[in-house]
């Protein structure tokens, strides 16, 4: 596989807009950043900006380790997704990717210095690449691995994968030595890691035989952690998101709901966007400091 230079040699700041869709790319989806305060199980949003604020695929957002910069996915001008960078307190937008592929699902590997992405190459594979958040350096991150569709990491060297086999499959992946191991079939898109003292978990996402998805979780080994009950999830919304305290949050339409994990035996509405214009609520996100949330609105 011939090797790509996925980051531009001189870092460009966002000052215009393109409006160009991507064929197959739902167009309209915006990625919005809320200020919040919790206190006593309530959540309170302080406020909102449409960081994305373009007429095209705005999705995937997800923050880096100390909640100062988060990540997203945009097709902007090249008929290709592209990775951006937002400064949470310089409130600044970075394009990082200008390619020939498309870039899906950035992430901030531990440490902060590595960005992973899964990246569609020009033959359809889809391989796992890991590259500097400033420079040029770059490398596929684990050879002979391919149809990777979404991505969480558990530690440095643990990723858990949606793979797209039929049906779909939750791997277990050590990037150090390439291992691979399949988890469990028929999950959903959405994972997240939630890691405390007391608990370390890999929530994710998984169909019954009747169609209804759960929220589920398995150790750092990938096996079924007895210690969680498994979650129902919002009806009509399968992405999810977890913050330090222990709440899951998932929205549907304009309004956020939460759950508290092996506590709450239904969900509660915590905030209700449409003040916002926010009309859909699918991706969604929390810095790891607990002060913001990221979210996708879906407008069509």
């Amino acid at each position: 596989m011939k090797k790509i230079s996925y980051l531009l040699s001189a870092i460009v700041v966002v000052t215009t807009t393109a409006f160009t869709s991507f064929s197959g790319l739902p167009g309209g989806t915006d990625v919005w950043l809320f200020n919040y305060t919790f206190q006593s199980g309530n959540y309170e949003i302080v406020s909102g900006q449409n960081i994305s604020n373009h007429k095209g695929y705005d999705s995937q957002p997800s923050f880096s380790e100390n909640g100062g910069y988060m990540l997203w996915t945009s097709e902007r001008d090249s008929g290709q997704t592209d990775i951006y960078r937002y400064d949470v307190v310089g409130k600044t937008s970075t394009r990082l990717t200008q390619t020939t592929v498309s870039e899906y699902s950035p992430t901030y590997m531990f440490g902060g210095k590595y960005i992973s992405a899964v990246v569609v190459e020009q033959d359809s594979s889809q391989p796992l690449w890991q590259y500097h958040k400033t420079s040029a350096k770059s490398k596929l991150l684990v050879p002979k691995v391919y149809g990777v569709g979404y991505h969480c990491w558990f530690d440095e060297r643990t990723v858990f994968l949606f793979q797209l086999t039929e049906p779909v499959t939750l791997v277990l992946c050590d990037v150090r030595s390439g291992a691979t191991r399949i988890i469990t079939s028929n999950i959903g898109r959405s994972m997240s890691a939630f890691k405390t003292v007391k608990h370390k978990l890999m929530l994710y996402t998984q169909r019954d035989d009747a169609g209804k998805l759960w929220i589920k979780a398995v150790d750092k080994l990938g096996m079924k952690a007895e210690d969680f009950t498994p979650i129902p999830c919002v009806e009509n919304s399968e992405d999810f998101t977890v913050d330090k305290r222990g709440y899951i949050l998932m929205g549907s339409g304009s309004k956020l709901f939460s759950w508290k994990i092996n506590e709450s035996t239904e969900w509660r509405m915590v905030a209700d966007l449409a003040g916002f214009s926010i009309k859909n609520i699918s991706r969604i996100a929390v810095s790891p400091d607990g002060f913001h949330l990221a979210l996708v609105d879906n407008q069509e």
